[in-house]
């Protein structure tokens, strides 16, 4: 069989984090770090404006210029320059009234076309936070940065696109329900709470109502999807939709660092992008510390999460990898691995049901 390289979801107590940082590519901006440059969770490193439409102006026609390339000598404004409606934006300098072109509301100067000049309107403001204690250890000029950091590092299947950074706290013993307005005055506001059981609809109306910073949790009903969507803190489910606890591998990497300060950034997952739910807890790095394996093909001995029914959600190893498709219980013959469960029962598992879990 040749080599099979499933998804990662990286759980680790320990490794060097580089991510990118940058604004979208319809939107230019300027960063505002520089390369080694330490930075917070909250610092803006990059700030761009989009716009929501464009105004086409025909300079040629305007200016009465028969050859088109020679307008670029009659611009008063450079490209990208942001212009105010009634400024002038073409014309010969010193010329009698009538002859120079005014912005007919405020925008940003794009390009210049085949004698017409192309104006972003509708514009707002894009602003890219670090979102992770950390360094700069690159810039991309006009998009954004790479930021290095060290600590724990756990990834989650979905988010609901929400961002926080605040302490990292575990959920009371009587619940999350348990919490009330005046607690949250002191210890529980902005916190980022892990909890190990299922979200459920009164957990997330509760902590909608009170000033929690985000939750961490194992998994919850596919129909609270839209809801969660809708809430304003984060929400990162550690196994998926349904009814499964937290893993212990996730909840034994995260339950010691309750106290301290962590990142919490949960993504809602879209197909062929490869931005993650995931947690950044920072830590001082040590001289074992090195970045996580990424690309790693499936291997005997591998720790695996198994991502359909029956058995989803259960973390196992791969026993042993047949070279030949096998015949499962629905009749279909696919690769397939064979994987020791929690029980110590081997399961025949197709490759395509499997992610590699608990490292890069």
């Amino acid at each position: 069989m040749t080599d099979f390289y499933p998804d990662q979801t990286v759980i680790l107590p320990m490794t060097t984090i580089r991510r990118e940082r940058l604004l979208p590519l319809d939107v230019p901006g300027d960063v505002l770090v520089r390369e080694g440059d330490r930075v917070s969770a909250v610092d803006v490193v990059a700030r761009g404006v989009r716009s929501s439409r464009y105004v086409i102006l025909d300079l040629q026609r305007a200016l009465g210029e028969d050859d088109p390339e020679r307008l670029v000598n009659l611009l008063q404004v450079t490209m990208g320059e942001l212009v105010q409606e009634g400024q002038v934006i073409a014309g010969q300098r010193g010329r009698r009234r009538g002859t120079a072109v005014r912005a007919p509301v405020k925008g940003r100067v794009s390009h210049l076309v085949e004698g017409r000049l192309i104006l972003q309107t509708g514009l707002s403001e894009v602003n890219v936070k670090a979102a992770c204690n950390g360094y700069v250890a690159s810039v991309r000029a006009r998009r954004g940065v790479l930021l290095e950091t060290s600590g724990a590092l756990v990834q989650g299947v979905w988010g609901n696109g929400q961002s926080q950074f605040g302490t990292l706290r575990l959920e009371p013993r009587q619940g999350l329900r348990s919490l009330e307005v005046d607690e949250f005055t002191t210890d529980w506001q902005g916190a980022i709470v892990l909890t190990s059981q299922p979200l459920t609809e009164a957990i997330l109306k509760h902590v909608a109502r009170q000033g929690l910073g985000g939750v961490i949790g194992p998994s919850m009903y596919v129909g609270l999807r839209e809801f969660a969507l809708g809430l304003k803190i984060p929400i990162m489910l550690t196994e998926g939709f349904g009814s499964e606890p937290m893993s212990s591998l996730v909840y034994g990497v995260l339950e010691p660092l309750a106290g301290r300060q962590a990142a919490l950034n949960a993504p809602t997952p879209v197909r062929g992008e490869a931005d993650r739910p995931e947690v950044i807890v920072q830590l001082q790095a040590d001289a074992s510390t090195s970045v996580p394996a990424r690309n790693e093909p499936l291997r005997i001995g591998s720790e695996v999460r198994i991502t359909r029914q029956p058995y989803l959600g259960v973390v196992g190893k791969v026993r042993n990898l047949p070279q030949m498709p096998q015949v499962i219980d629905n009749g279909l013959r696919l690769p397939v691995a064979e994987v020791i469960l929690p029980s110590g029962r081997t399961a025949t598992v197709p490759l395509a049901n499997l992610e590699l879990f608990g490292r890069g």
